[in-house]
């Protein structure tokens, strides 16, 4: 009699979920009246400047700024976005690039997590609940799209490691520069692993009269690896020594770091709501379901559901180091700020990375755990759709110019605007007291930056721009502009701007004097005349003409008088 064997379990691909996800998202991005984040508006008002620098126009930019350097790491970003508004509005082309790194994000973790093991496919799932998350939502759209090429990268060492593959080291490399010039973050991340898992590899080897791959490989992936090392001495000619060193110090207390980390894990959730208006059940909901799903994927990374690919071991080796080491993490970093709590995010990519070298899961063990991943993910985009299209909504307000006199918000009395100032030096500066600014609703401030919308616009100047000193991006400012005796933290939290000017600081009197208008904003609240009168009447020899520009931000002109 011949002995009866059970069917083999079908592998699923869940590709055509997968491209519909993707898809749904990219749909809700392209419907947004514009992708509201944190740092986005500033980086589109540097990128517009760069593309006028670049092709030396003679605008009223190229007195007050200049190219710094041509490639400098978060170079990618700017030539992307500024070949763009060269044919499409600025709004549109951040949102043509934010679905650029979604489905970058997307594809590439799934080629990742498929070149790992069995599981890459029902895991990749998994990876579609990051596609929106806090690092994007704080406009760092250079780091996630660094990571999405990363994933790229990773997924290559992952398929010629054992193997000859010269095409793809080659593309390897490649990949690696390319994200150098992107941001140099995940050009570490990369390097780092590519380090623990040859090292991973060596000590497997031990004790075996044959390891998986030959010398000849061995010795090709570590030429590998240093040709693609030598993309950090790009990196270094750009890293603030002492300034790092002075983060790095930060370390020596890590008792502090641990409690700052753990209290930032929820970082994680994309325009979450943080409780400002009372409970909120669905962002309770989002938050258990993005640790159920870490859970699950550690469970199986680390359980007897392991693979029986190489690859797994160091991918969970590096989950294990990213939960003990990323609460020692500096917050800041080389003049970056949250430099810790954007790294958050790697948590759960390590784990999800890790699960993905685990053998087929029990059927309904997989369905159950697919369904909950395609579950999450709607739930999320929903969530982002009833919180973020509000949002969005309102900052386009001052952000999209209405084609004709209708209103952009929901205020049908709005009252007629001045003739906005075009090719000007404005600052922009808080419409509150310090004391009267509200906990926002949000892990995220869209609003912040908001008003710098309008200075792109009109193509007016910023006096208070920030981040000018920051060797890493394409635009500096000349000395034109004036910022030479400021702190870059007094430009780039205006707060402390506002604060220096009702003190009568000589300097930043002098900023707001040759202002030709300022743009007072809040974080959606009415703006307080009261607040706007104090730092009018700090120069009592100007006369100001204020009318409310929208219903967050008021529009004060500087009348025919000058100082």
């Amino acid at each position: 009699m011949t002995e009866q064997h059970p069917p083999q379990q079908a592998r699923r691909d869940y590709l055509d979920i997968f491209t519909v996800l993707i898809t749904l998202h990219c749909v809700w991005v392209l419907s947004l009246a514009l992708f509201p984040t944190q740092d986005g508006p500033v980086h589109l008002y540097l990128a517009s400047i760069f593309k006028d620098l670049l092709h030396h126009t003679s605008t009223v930019y190229s007195q007050y700024y200049l190219v710094r350097h041509y490639l400098p790491p978060y170079s990618v970003q700017y030539y992307l976005l500024a070949a763009a508004i060269q044919a499409i509005p600025a709004i549109f082309a951040e949102k043509l690039f934010i679905c650029l790194i979604l489905i970058s994000f997307a594809y590439g973790f799934r080629y990742l997590a498929t070149g790992i093991g069995e599981g890459g496919a029902l895991f990749s799932l998994f990876g579609l609940c990051l596609l929106l998350n806090w690092p994007l939502s704080m406009g760092f759209e250079n780091y996630v799209f660094s990571l999405t090429l990363a994933f790229w990268a990773l997924g290559l060492w992952t398929r010629f490691r054992s193997g000859p593959g010269l095409g793809k080291r080659i593309a390897f490399v490649l990949i690696v520069f390319m994200m150098t010039l992107t941001h140099p973050v995940p050009v570490a991340i990369v390097l780092g692993f590519v380090a623990l898992d040859l090292g991973v590899r060596a000590v497997s080897r031990r004790g075996r009269d044959k390891g998986t791959t030959g010398p000849s490989y061995a010795a090709r992936n570590i030429l590998t690896f240093l040709a693609a090392s030598s993309a950090l001495l790009y990196i270094a000619a750009f890293t603030e020594k002492q300034r790092s060193a002075e983060n790095l110090r930060d370390t020596i207390h890590p008792g502090a770091e641990l409690r700052s980390f753990y209290g930032t894990l929820e970082g994680i959730r994309f325009f979450y709501m943080s409780g400002g208006r009372g409970y909120d059940w669905p962002a309770h909901v989002y938050l258990f379901a993005l640790y159920a799903l870490l859970g699950i994927a550690a469970v199986v990374a680390l359980s007897r559901f392991r693979g029986s690919t190489d690859a797994s071991p160091t991918w969970r080796v590096a989950f294990v180091l990213f939960l003990v080491a990323m609460p020692f993490v500096p917050m800041d970093m080389n003049g970056s700020h949250m430099f810790a709590t954007r790294l958050v995010l790697l948590v759960w990519l390590a784990a999800f990375a890790a699960a993905s070298g685990a053998r087929l899961l029990p059927d309904r063990a997989e369905l159950a755990c697919a369904t909950l991943a395609i579950a999450t993910s709607l739930g999320i985009l929903w969530f982002a759709h009833r919180e973020v299209s509000r949002e969005a909504h309102r900052i386009a307000e001052i952000a999209v110019a209405p084609a004709s006199g209708d209103e952009l918000g929901d205020d049908a009395a709005k009252p007629a605007a001045p003739e906005p100032p075009e090719n000007k030096l404005g600052l922009l500066l808080p419409g509150l007291e310090h004391h009267q600014r509200p906990a926002y609703d949000y892990n995220v401030d869209a609003f912040v930056w908001a008003g710098v919308h309008f200075f792109r616009m009109h193509s007016d100047v910023l006096l208070n721009t920030p981040w000018t000193d920051i060797p890493i991006l394409p635009v500096n400012a000349t000395p034109a502009l004036g910022l030479a005796g400021f702190e870059p933290a007094t430009i780039e939290f205006y707060y402390e701007l506002r604060d220096k000017i009702e003190q009568g600081d000589p300097e930043s009197l002098r900023l707001l004097s040759r202002a030709d208008f300022i743009l007072f904003t809040t974080s959606g609240q009415p703006v307080d005349d009261a607040a706007v009168g104090v730092i009018l009447r700090a120069k009592p020899d100007s006369q100001w003409s204020c009318t409310r520009n929208t219903s967050w931000s008021t529009l004060c002109l500087r009348d025919a008088k000058r100082d």
